[in-house]
Order: structure tokens, then C-alpha cells, then sequence
């Protein structure tokens, strides 16, 4: 009977090599396992959307009826009456009787400026910056007077504007952060790529919302100018006006006491002389009454105007800056869902 025999010196050397090439096997494995995973989360924010254009409406400002003070035309006739010459008319005669009546009832020192006036006390008084003792008890007293005495005197046309108010106001509007949105930022390869791909999808919204809003800007600085320069231009005219107004006012009272001097009717003379104090006193009072008034109307016009021009501001920087969170807040939307997969796949470490 035959025996076969192992030759069992050359057994651990077969072990040693099939060691050898698991072990190679292994570190093949792992090498493979050591490659660097990427990370694309690009496409995944590309239905976040777009900036839409800006639509900014064109408003127009409002300008600023003054108004003005307005010369008697009864006055106008009994001037026209006197340079006539001859008889006055009936009712020029009742018209200086209605300015004696009415003057007798004032202080006695508008009896005597009346008594004595010049052309020069007229300058004086209509270059007051404001009636004062007499003179200012009597006009006064013309607020109040009969109609028949304020149709011969100079009154103020107040224009609808004058009767006009409204305020607005502006608030500012701050954008959230990032970090508002999700409460944690882990680190990793995963999580920088997650917020990469979300940066690089609000660049271009970064980018319109920064030139939209500089657009607004633009416009408001726009409007608030011209804003301005209708301000200006009032009160440019409220000066020419104020000067027209006293220089009329100094014309009838200086033709009224004219015709006081010419005269050899005392009666007459004393009467015509009343009327031009009274057209004086009640001129100057009416001009300067309405330079203020009208000052006031052109301030508040102009802050009428500011509020128009900041609540359309206002709107359209709530536009553009809501049209960004939308985009914005997809993408913070699609950032979480990203953050979750890093998470769960470890920290995409």
C-alpha cells in the first residue's frame, strides 16, 4: 500500500503569500475608498426664480395756487369817477360817505393819520414789517366791518389750496440673514458646497435688487429736486407779489389823497382822506396776512409733496426687497433640504 506524503515545509510559505495578497487587496480597497466625494448642489437652486423688473410710475408734483390780495373795484370806480372831473356820481358820493361813517368810529389816531397823511407816511406805514398801536386796532376793527366798507377795500383771495393738509411717513426695511433661516452650519465638504451653490444662486438677485434699489434712489433724489424747486418758485413769486401788491395799495391810497389835496371841499377832502386810510390800513393788513399764509401753503406744499414722494419710495423699495426674500427664501428652502442630506450622509466628511 502506497502512502503520499505533504511536503509540509512548503505549507507556510503558501500562507505568507496568501496574506500578502489580501492585504494588497485590502489597501487596494481602502485606496479606492479615500477618493474625494463631490458634492453638486447647483441645479438644485435653479427654480428659485428671477427679479422681476421694476415698474416705477411717474408722479406728478403739485404746485401751488398763492392766490393773492385783490384790489377794490368799487375803488377803481370812484378813481375813475374823481379823474373824470366834474359832479360825482351817486354812488361814488355814498362810497365816501360809507369810508367817512366807518372811519369816525376808529381810534382817534387813525383820525389824525388821515388828517395828516403824505405820500411819504404812506411809503412808511406799507413798509412796516407789521401795524402796530392805532393802525392795528383798526384793522382790526376792518375785519369785521360792514360789507358795504370792505367792497371799497383790498381783500385776500385764500385759493382752495390754502384749505389743503396731509402727512405720510417712511419706514426703513432690513433684510433677514442667512443665518435666521437655519440654525446651524456644520462644517464639511458637503455643508461648503451646500452654501456655495446658495451664494452663487442669489448673486444675480443680489445684483438687480442692488441695482433696483439704487434706481429708486435715482428717482427720489429726482423728485425731491423738483419738489424743491417748485418751493422756490413759490416764494419767489410770493416776494414779486408781496411787492406788486404793496405798490398797488400805495397807488390808490396816494391817488385817493390826490384828490383830497385838489380839492377846495373840506367835507370832501376830509372824507377822501379817511378812505385812503382805511385802503391803507386794510391793504397793508390783507398783504401781510397773506405773505405769511402763503409762505405757510408753500412749506406745507412742499411737505405734501416729500410725503408723496417717500410713500411711493417706500412702495417701491417694499417691491423690489419682497421680490428678493421670495427668491431668497426658495433658495434658504432648498439650502435646508441640501443641509439635511449632508447630515445624514455623516457631514459629508
Amino acid at each position: 500500500m502506497k502512502h503520499s506524503f505533504t511536503n509540509v515545509l512548503a505549507r507556510p510559505a503558501l500562507y505568507v503569500s496568501l496574506a500578502f495578497a489580501g492585504l494588497m487587496l485590502t489597501n487596494c480597497s481602502n485606496d479606492d475608498d479615500n477618493t474625494p466625494e463631490e458634492f453638486e448642489f447647483e441645479e438644485q437652486f435653479e427654480d428659485i426664480g428671477e427679479m422681476p423688473e421694476l415698474d416705477i410710475e411717474e408722479i406728478t408734483l403739485e404746485e401751488v395756487d398763492l392766490g393773492g390780495v385783490e384790489q377794490s373795484e368799487a375803488t377803481a370806480n370812484v378813481l375813475s369817477d374823481l379823474e373824470a372831473g366834474g359832479d360825482l356820481s351817486a354812488e361814488t358820493q355814498a362810497n365816501l360817505n360809507t369810508a367817512d361813517n366807518f372811519a369816525a368810529t376808529l381810534p382817534a389816531g387813525v383820525q389824525d393819520e388821515a388828517a395828516n397823511l403824505t405820500d411819504a407816511r404812506i411809503d412808511e406805514i406799507l413798509a412796516m414789517s407789521s401795524l402796530d398801536g392805532d393802525l392795528a386796532e383798526a384793522a382790526t376793527a376792518l375785519e369785521n366791518a360792514p360789507a358795504d366798507v370792505l367792497a371799497l377795500l383790498p381783500t385776500i383771495n385764500f385759493s382752495a389750496d390754502f384749505d389743503t393738509a396731509s402727512a405720510l411717513s417712511r419706514n426703513g426695511l432690513d433684510l433677514d440673514s442667512k443665518n435666521e433661516f437655519s440654525e446651524t452650519f456644520q462644517e464639511g465638504p458637503c455643508y461648503d458646497a451646500a452654501n456655495e451653490a446658495f451664494d452663487a444662486a442669489l448673486e444675480e438677485p443680489t445684483a438687480t435688487l442692488a441695482s433696483q434699489l439704487e434706481e429708486i434712489t435715482n428717482y427720489e433724489n429726482d423728485k425731491v429736486s423738483n419738489a424743491n424747486t417748485i418751493k422756490e418758485s413759490a416764494e419767489t413769486n410770493i416776494t414779486a407779489g408781496t411787492q406788486t401788491y404793496l405798490a398797488e395799495i400805495a397807488t390808490a391810497s396816494k391817488a385817493l389823497l390826490a384828490y383830497a389835496q385838489a380839492t377846495d371841499d373840506d367835507a370832501r377832502a376830509a372824507a377822501l382822506r379817511k378812505y385812503a386810510v382805511l385802503y391803507l390800513i386794510k391793504g397793508k393788513s390783507d398783504v401781510s396776512k397773506w405773505n405769511s399764509a402763503a409762505n405757510a401753503l408753500v412749506a406745507q406744499r412742499l411737505t405734501e409733496n416729500l410725503a408723496r414722494i417717500t410713500a411711493q419710495i417706500l412702495s417701491l423699495e417694499n417691491t423690489a426687497n419682497g421680490n428678493f426674500e421670495q427668491i431668497r427664501t426658495r433658495a434658504l428652502t432648498v439650502l435646508n433640504t441640501a443641509l439635511n442630506t449632508c447630515h445624514n450622509q455623516g457631514g459629508g466628511n
